[in-house]
Order: C-alpha cells, then sequence, then structure tokens
C-alpha cells in the first residue's frame, strides 16, 4: 500500500510539472502569438479605415509578424492583415516618392496581396489593389484588366471600393469588352444614385470625359434628385452634359 501512495504520489508530481510546462509554454509562445495575431488584425482594420499611424509603426508591427507561427500565417484573416499593412507601406512610399528603385515595398505588397486572394479569392478591393499596384510598377500591361474584371465579378456594387475602382476602369474603358464597360456605366450611376455626386462629377470630367454621353445615358434610371444634383455639378465647373431627364440651364445658380 505505501508503493502504491508512491507512485500516486509520483504521478500527480508528474502530472503537475506537466500543466506546468503547458503553462510556460502557453505564457512564453502561444499567448504572445495570440496578442501579436490580435494587433495585427487591428491595425489592418485601420488600414481600411484609413486612420493614419505614428511614424515607424507599420515598419514594427510588419517586422513582429515575422516571428508569427505558420499556423497564424495560414489564417486567412491575418493574411488579409498583413497584406493590408504591407498594402499601406507601399502606398506611403509611392505618395512621398521615397520608395526604393526596385520597388521593394510594392514587390511585398503585390505577394500579400497574391497570398490572400489564394486563400480568399473572393476579395474586390484586393484584386483592385492588386491591379493598381502592377500598373504602378510595371507600367499598363492590357492583361492586367482581368484583375479589374475579378474585382467588380466579386464585389459589383461595393460603393467604398468604387470611389477608387471606377476613376481606374474609366481610364482603360475603351479597352474593356462591352460587358465590361456595361458594368462601369453600372458603377458610375451607382455612385449618382448613392450621391456621391462630387466623386462621379470629378469622374466623368476627367478619365471618364470622352466617354460621356455613355455615363450620363446609364443615368437615366438614376434617381431624379441626384441626377440634379450632378448636373449643377457640372455646370458649376462650367461643363454642360446632357442628363437625361434634367433640364439644361444657363445659370447654375438658380
Amino acid at each position: 500500500m505505501q508503493t502504491n501512495y508512491r507512485s500516486s504520489q509520483r504521478a500527480i508530481s508528474c502530472l503537475i510539472s506537466l500543466l506546468g510546462g503547458f503553462g510556460a509554454l502557453w505564457a512564453g509562445i502561444v499567448l504572445p502569438s495570440m496578442v501579436e495575431t490580435v494587433e495585427v488584425k487591428g491595425i489592418g482594420s485601420r488600414v481600411i479605415a484609413d486612420s493614419s499611424f505614428k511614424s515607424g509603426m507599420l515598419l514594427e508591427v510588419l517586422a513582429r509578424t515575422q516571428n508569427l507561427p505558420t499556423r497564424c500565417l495560414t489564417q486567412s484573416q491575418v493574411a488579409r492583415a498583413i497584406a493590408l499593412l504591407k498594402l499601406r507601406r507601399a502606398e506611403e512610399m509611392i505618395e512621398t516618392g521615397t520608395f526604393d528603385g526596385g520597388g521593394r515595398e510594392i514587390e511585398g505588397a503585390d505577394k500579400g496581396l497574391i497570398a490572400s486572394l489564394l486563400m480568399s479569392p473572393v476579395d474586390p478591393y484586393f484584386w483592385l489593389m492588386l491591379y493598381s499596384l502592377r500598373i504602378t510598377r510595371y507600367g499598363f500591361d492590357p492583361k492586367d484588366i482581368a484583375y479589374l474584371d475579378e474585382s467588380y465579378a466579386t464585389g459589383p456594387y461595393e460603393g467604398w471600393i468604387a470611389l477608387r475602382r471606377n476613376r481606374q476602369a474609366l481610364s482603360v474603358f475603351h479597352l474593356r469588352t462591352e460587358m465590361g464597360q456595361k458594368v462601369v456605366v453600372a458603377e458610375f450611376k451607382a455612385m449618382v444614385d448613392s450621391n456621391l455626386i462630387d466623386d462621379a462629377a470629378r469622374n466623368i470630367a476627367t478619365v471618364g470625359w470622352s466617354f460621356r454621353e455613355r455615363l450620363a445615358a446609364g443615368l437615366e434610371m438614376a434617381d431624379l434628385a441626384s441626377r440634379q444634383a450632378l448636373a449643377r455639378r457640372l455646370s458649376q465647373d462650367g461643363m454642360k452634359i446632357a442628363i437625361p431627364g434634367v433640364e439644361m440651364n444657363d445659370r447654375p445658380w438658380r
């Protein structure tokens, strides 16, 4: 009986030691990884919301993602967040003209977008950003329009994406298929219907000017008040475009 008691005591001691080991592993490895994963996801959400960051913060967080275990990196949400961080970093470098000659930041963002899209291909924003990065890095290539097509296929009526996508799509409007052009015209109409008047006016007055009649014709079924608002906005800028159902007025202040 004494022997059985001692054996039980040793078993309990081993179990306690084992549990202690698991606790140390959790505190030293698993828990920090979880915290960093949550932090990466949170900052990724801030990128989407177009938040500003302190100088060097993106680089610091990106550096820490190198230590995340593979099981974290293969989570689609984590991969997406990391891609967003790399994308914001590349955009900052492009805006300030400080990215290196080899486009290291753009290349990193490109790879991040592809890695995320391989896990979750139904992401209209990432398809658009892949198109944008490719033409920034390599110049325009007609085959890259396929990325725009994927963006429209996976999210044809995403209002916040349309603010960037419609402008880019109009710049290559003449190279798109008839169906592709119809989608762009429908997106422009949706922008007007959503009262994104300043953005719609800017698009039709710049990259969409050569196709203004086609874009205006596509507004026939748009909300009348929105059509009128667009006509007034264009008239204020000295542009007269015939918009269905809206009477032309030479006195825009009325």
